[in-house]
């Protein structure tokens, strides 16, 4: 909601006791953690394309197509780990509380 409201909440934060300084890092912190989050949102789709022909050439009996697409799978969920790794990290430091 702050992302929507910006203005209106800067105008209105003298009324409402409230410290526009927190609006201006919650804006900084969030144009952080959008991009992180999309990025992982966009790699799990084809992660899962993966695994599923991986499924699909091993019951074909295609085993050295089957583990070609087992290391894609693989090395796609290392990543998402590592982003996901990244926001619970910068998530715990950047808790203003």
């Amino acid at each position: 909601m702050a992302r929507e409201f910006r203005s209106r909440a800067r105008k209105n934060s003298p009324h409402a006791n409230f410290d526009p300084a927190l609006l201006d890092n919650f804006t900084e912190l969030d144009g952080v953690r959008r991009p992180m989050i999309r990025e992982r949102d966009e790699l799990k789709p084809p992660a899962t394309a993966s695994a599923r022909k991986f499924g699909a050439f091993m019951r074909e009996g295609k085993k050295d197509e089957a583990e070609t697409k087992k290391a894609e799978s693989r090395a796609v969920a290392e990543k998402v780990k590592g982003i996901e790794a990244k926001l619970d990290e910068w998530i715990t430091s950047s808790a203003p509380f």
